[in-house]
């Protein structure tokens, strides 16, 4: 159908044409009034619902702490987000270390390390480690081998935003003058919420401009071979500040045999500590010995100078000063029972040969040699000597041109030999446990008062020593008895002996040993025919008991180390033991042994030597039972 058409069909001529009401306007729904009370009570509900919502004071003031609080949150969570998104920059955390640029040698100096977190993060798991190379030396630090760096390290945990700290480190530099030491320190650490290590560093050097403490060593440039020296160690403080705990350590060179120092050393005899040492102040150490070595080698003494801080030694400078051993001119050599080394005993004879000649193109004048004998063993009641002169108070025996005319002058190339003898002690002197290892001495000096211009001193003299071990003495007894009063070994059988019937008897060893300590000690014997073993053992003063062996008939008894004075100032020791007499019809109306000759033996520690010693048998008299008489040993048929 046409639109006009339809038009004309809805709307009248007469009247103005109108849009078209929506359909929702037509068709509203019928609301019917509530009739029940339920009903009536869900639409009152429901009215209420529809009201806007009313606080009271206080709920509106807690809704403003939450609107404030998730406006703070959100505030910082996209700060958060800001700052994270951001590169972390070393820069911003603050490193530096600081010292002098210049110091004397030893003088006390502080590095210091300062930091500072200028990031907007935590610095977690900080660590600062501070470096030093060799011949620095940190104050209170660990110790460090000499000429190798050392490194330490601490600590920091965490490093706030903002925070900073130094850390100061004395030091003390040591080294030649205008060497420069570099010092380093690192600061390593980890930004807050991030795996990522990172680390700022620094470094700074010193010179060392000048000495503080010095020291300078004085010695002669030649030396006869065991001449007496004189040495001299001169210490100063050439910086304007004072030395503390200052500490000298003198090395001797080999064959030095310190005599005396002044001042005394404080440690041994080469260590001198001084309180203190002022500014352009010092002293002198003196030092005398006699000094022994080859011809032409050449003798060094060393020295170092330093403080001694946290009881060690940080030595600063060290010095020396060398001699030169020099051909002497007059020779002496000497000798015992014509043996490089001796060892002597109890009751020996010692003979002494003394030889010396001129080694020189010149004479000798008034030559003067003694003899010089000393140690507690010496018996100078059997002292020979044909041409000297002895003084008992001092044990010396003096020759002169008064007693040997060559001495007067002795041409050069000439020289000869001079001999006496001493005897020893029999028995040795001992009273304490400190009584052992007992020498004899013999220093033979040589002098000349005129040697010319030769070495330009006035005065020429040679020593040779020889130092005469004595060596120890191991004894055993070997004692029998029937009526044994110190074992609880009861004895059995008939006394005087018989024929085919078992008598027993108990055997004591006693041990003794004089001076020296012995090792590897054993006591042994064979048992006799007749005689048997009866395993009753009885210990009593010994860590170690005899054993027999059936295959041989030996008895050993192994002790090892024997004590000095074991038997002489202190008990022997002792151990028991029981054995069984069965005579034979051959034995009838004799004496017998019961018991063979026995052995000790062992190792004197002091001298080396290798000591023994044998007792005699013991019959079956038993001389040392005092209840046995002579007719008691007879063995009756």
């Amino acid at each position: 159908m046409p639109l006009e058409e339809l038009e004309k069909k809805l709307y009248r001529p007469e009247e103005p044409k109108r849009p078209l009401e929506p359909s929702y306007r037509k068709f509203r729904p019928v609301v019917e009034e509530p009739t029940t009370e339920e009903e009536k009570a869900a639409k009152e509900w429901l009215e209420e619902a529809k009201k806007p919502p009313v606080f009271t004071p206080k709920q509106k003031k807690i809704s403003k702490i939450f609107f404030i609080i998730f406006i703070l949150l959100a505030l910082g969570g996209g700060a958060a987000f800001y700052f994270l998104r951001q590169p972390f920059l070393t820069e911003q955390v603050v490193f530096t270390l600081t010292g002098p640029s210049e110091v004397r040698v030893g003088e006390k100096v502080v590095f210091t390390v300062n930091y500072k977190n200028n990031t907007p993060v935590v610095l977690s798991g900080a660590e600062l480690v501070f470096s030093y190379p060799a011949g620095v030396v940190l104050i209170g630090g660990p110790a460090v081998e000499p000429g190798k760096s050392g490194a330490i390290s601490y600590s920091l945990g965490n490093i706030g935003i903002g925070g900073e700290k130094k850390q100061e480190f004395p030091l003390r530099i040591i080294g030649e003058v205008d060497n420069t030491k570099q010092i380093e320190a690192k600061l390593v650490y980890r930004p807050e919420n991030s795996s990522a290590k990172f680390e700022n560093a620094a470094k700074a050097n010193v010179t060392i401009a000048a000495h503080g403490l010095v020291l300078d060593m004085e010695a002669p440039q030649k030396v006869l071979d065991g001449e007496k020296v004189n040495y001299v160690i001169r210490y100063s403080n050439v910086s304007q500040e004072p030395f503390e705990n200052v500490r000298i350590e003198a090395a001797y060179p080999e064959n030095f045999y310190f005599e005396s120092a002044d001042p005394k050393p404080v440690i041994g005899s080469n260590v001198w500590l001084i309180n203190g040492v002022d500014a352009d102040a010092g002293g002198q150490i003196f030092i005398k010995g006699i000094l022994r070595g080859n011809e032409g080698e050449n003798k060094t003494l060393k020295a170092s100078i330093g403080i001694e801080e946290n009881q060690t030694f940080i030595a600063f400078r060290e010095a020396k000063a060398s001699s030169q051993i020099a051909s002497s001119p007059i020779l002496i050599a000497s000798s015992v029972n014509e043996v490089a080394d001796y060892i002597a005993f109890p009751s020996d004879t010692l003979k002494y040969k003394i030889t010396y000649k001129n080694n020189s193109n010149i004479g000798l004048r008034e030559i003067v040699l003694k003899a010089q004998l000393s140690g507690a063993m010496l018996d100078f009641s059997g002292l020979s000597n044909p041409t000297g002169s002895f003084d008992g108070r001092t044990g010396t025996i003096t020759w002169s041109a008064g007693n040997v005319p060559e001495f007067l002058v002795l041409n050069p190339g000439e020289g000869g030999e001079l001999t006496f003898s001493v005897k020893l002690k029999g028995n040795y002197p001992i009273a304490t446990f400190t009584d052992k290892n007992f020498t004899v001495k013999m220093a033979a000096t040589i002098e000349t008062r005129s040697t010319g211009l030769f070495l330009a001193q006035e005065k020429i003299s040679q020593t040779s020593e020889i130092t005469t071990k004595i060596g120890g003495r191991l004894s055993v007894r070997s004692k029998a008895y029937f009526n044994d009063q110190t074992a609880p070994i009861a004895n059995t059988g008939p006394l005087p002996p018989r024929v085919n019937q078992t008598t027993t008897y108990t055997i004591h060893w006693q041990v003794v040993n004089f001076s020296n300590d012995s090792e590897n000690v054993t006591v042994k014997t064979a048992l006799p025919p007749g005689v048997n073993w009866t395993g009753k053992v009885f210990n009593l003063r010994s860590e170690t008991s005899p054993e027999y062996n059936e295959r041989t008939g030996e008895v050993t008894w192994d002790i090892g180390k024997v004590q000095p004075g074991i038997g002489v100032i202190l008990p022997a020791q002792e151990v028991v033991f029981q054995i069984s007499l069965t005579p034979t019809l051959t034995q009838a109306g004799r004496i017998v042994p019961i018991f063979n000759p026995t052995t000790i033996s062992g190792k004197d520690e002091f001298t080396g030597v290798s000591l023994s010693e044998t007792t005699i048998p013991i019959p079956s008299d038993l001389p040392d039972d005092p209840t046995v008489g002579y007719d008691q040993g007879t063995v009756l048929q």
